[in-house]
């Protein structure tokens, strides 16, 4: 608890948690437009990149939206290489989780 404080910190799980799940229901009801963003998603890569590539992804999460999109749309076959970076990192380890077995080399 902090000295300055009646109301109790929580531990950084706790925390995590707490957000995490009104993150997934900001999601789910599609409040911020994730949907619609990442539905154009397939055919900008499809028009932009006729190559295999490597995908840098900022902000990735738990890569949830990307992993379900690109088994979708078979892009995954393209992906050389896939780095996620997030602040959190316990959304990184559950991206990791989502992309294991994707792709030959990549990591959240």
């Amino acid at each position: 608890m902090s000295s300055n404080s009646a109301v109790p910190e929580l531990d950084k799980d706790t925390l995590f948690l707490k957000s995490w799940h009104t993150y997934r229901q900001i999601l789910a009801e599609n409040y911020n437009q994730h949907e619609t963003l990442f539905s154009k998603l397939p055919d900008y890569i499809n028009s932009k990149l006729k190559e295999p590539f490597s995908l840098l992804d900022l902000g990735c999460g738990d890569a949830a939206y990307l992993t379900k999109l690109f088994h979708e749309h078979n892009i995954w076959r393209r992906i050389i290489s896939y780095t996620g970076v997030d602040l959190s990192s316990e959304a990184m380890k559950i991206g990791e989780e989502n992309i294991t077995g994707k792709i030959i080399y990549g990591y959240c």
